[in-house]
């Protein structure tokens, strides 16, 4: 796959999704697990978010195929008020922890432990579970979720509402960082609790603006 890392857009930003249940229990989810349903202060933190900080209207939203994900796109929809291009990214997905879904990482067995440190804090990006992926998955998906946003979005204002680690893939794909994992850990990603507003929940986060 060819793509420049420059973004072509005008704008793109990525809203990551409210918290859920689970962040707030530190415990990983599956898309149809009960705690992956959005909390209430998660919606507040996301409608306050929206008020605040939504100065350009997108011209296109993309929303990741996850129930999280959709439900925010519903808050975002309803707060702003307006019509807005939308399409669903069936692609557009980060790390799949759901193997481990309804479980803190304290109830891990010793191997499932294991692959989740070697990955997450030795940045090993080939680590995977046998029904789940990688970094390096997620990678690949952001490098053709760039593809597609340079051929057929140039010069739009592009909102992506998605998970932390898809923005996490475009930023070290758009060389965003000193080093490719710079200011990376296991508890800055995972652990939540009491912190969740260092986590970006529920907020806008910056990718590329071509005015800058």
């Amino acid at each position: 796959m060819n793509f420049s890392r420059k973004c072509k857009c005008k704008s793109l930003r990525l809203l990551r999704h409210c918290e859920t249940i689970a962040v707030k229990k530190g415990e990983f989810m599956n898309n149809e697990s009960k705690n992956s349903c959005l909390t209430s202060e998660g919606i507040k933190i996301l409608k306050e978010e929206i008020s605040s900080n939504i100065k350009i209207i997108p011209d296109i939203v993309f929303v990741a195929p996850l129930k999280r994900t959709l439900y925010t796109y519903n808050v975002f929809k309803h707060e702003i008020n307006c019509n807005i291009k939308f399409e669903k990214c069936n692609f557009m997905l980060g790390i799949d922890n759901s193997i481990w879904g309804g479980k803190s990482l304290e109830m891990l067995d010793t191997h499932n432990l294991y692959i989740f440190i070697r990955r997450e804090l030795f940045h090993d990006i080939f680590a995977k579970t046998k029904n789940g992926d990688s970094w390096g998955d997620v990678l690949m998906r952001c490098v053709k979720l760039l593809n597609v946003l340079n051929r057929k979005h140039k010069n739009e204002n592009v909102l992506l509402i998605s998970q932390g680690s898809v923005a996490y893939g475009l930023n070290v794909l758009l060389h965003k960082f000193s080093t490719p994992w710079s200011d990376y850990n296991t508890y800055k990603m995972f652990f939540s609790r009491n912190k969740q507003n260092m986590y970006n929940y529920g907020k806008i986060i910056t990718l590329w603006n071509s005015d800058k």
